[in-house]
């Protein structure tokens, strides 16, 4: 065999040799490497292990050198504390004071009397409310009105008011407690939702209170005002808004009435109930 063909096949082999050596090369310097990082590791712990027992003892001297420094702070939150506690019953009479037919008692703070029927309904979140004094919330009504609670304060309730209740009177911008009976007080009582068309009867007299964080976090349900046919008087609450007539009529047309007349009769009949 001449020369000229053994020389590639000499060429590949000093190729192959060359390919071996660096990749023994990249592993033992791989190798290395990971055993830098594992001493990097090791050495970040112990640093870290130093670190946090210097914080622990710095940490106790200064609690332990500034104890009379942390009393007078937590004194200084408590009366910060008290102090707005007392500027959001300021804020919340402030609201009471425009509400129109709102108006308040003579001589008897946070009282205030209903001077015609109010849209009310109860407040959502009102679990972390508790009274100033103890005992129930018609025991505080009690007490601030200075009278024994009758019936229902809910317009075309009639039962005995057994409960004071934290009742939200539309156009304003504070909570207050009126006495109402268990029913009534439900949460699970649709006529007493938002736009459920609940009123405050004329003559109720209520009890500011305060707006808490319960409330203002509680999700709010809004009632489902009921809807019927205008022609059959089939409930259709469940119908788009537009719709006047359930399926039926509207496919019948029973009577042969328009959809314009039925409409002008729904808009009446929820006119006449409101007044």
């Amino acid at each position: 065999m001449s020369e000229h063909h053994r020389t590639p096949r000499k060429e590949e082999d000093d190729g192959v040799g060359k390919s071996l050596d660096e990749e023994d090369a990249l592993e033992k310097f791989a190798t290395r490497i990971e055993k830098i990082g594992k001493g990097v590791i090791k050495l970040g712990k112990r640093v870290g292990r130093h670190i946090l027992n210097g914080m622990r003892k710095g940490q106790r001297r200064v609690v332990e050198g500034n104890k009379g420094k942390m009393d007078a702070l937590i004194e200084q939150m408590t009366l910060m504390d008290a102090r707005l506690g007392k500027m959001d019953e300021k804020i919340g009479k402030m609201n009471a004071k425009v509400v129109q037919g709102v108006v308040p008692v003579r001589d008897r703070d946070d009282v205030y009397i209903l001077i015609k029927d109010k849209d009310a309904w109860n407040v959502d979140g009102s679990k972390d409310a508790v009274p100033p004094f103890g005992g129930s919330w018609i025991r505080h009504w009690k007490n601030k009105t200075g009278k024994n609670a009758g019936r229902c304060s809910f317009v075309s309730c009639e039962a005995e008011a057994e409960v004071g209740g934290h009742i939200w009177i539309a156009g304003g911008n504070a909570v207050y407690i009126a006495p109402i009976c268990k029913r009534c007080n439900s949460c699970k009582n649709e006529k007493r939702m938002q736009r459920s068309g609940s009123q405050l009867r004329s003559g109720t007299e209520v009890v500011l209170d305060i707006y808490t964080n319960g409330m203002h976090r509680a999700d709010r349900r809004i009632a489902i005002p009921e809807r019927k046919c205008g022609n059959c008087g089939v409930d259709i609450s469940n119908r788009p808004p537009n719709h006047y007539l359930c399926p039926d009529c509207w496919k019948n047309d029973r009577g042969g009435r328009s959809v314009r007349s039925f409409r002008d009769d729904f808009h009446a009949t929820t006119k006449t109930r409101r007044e």
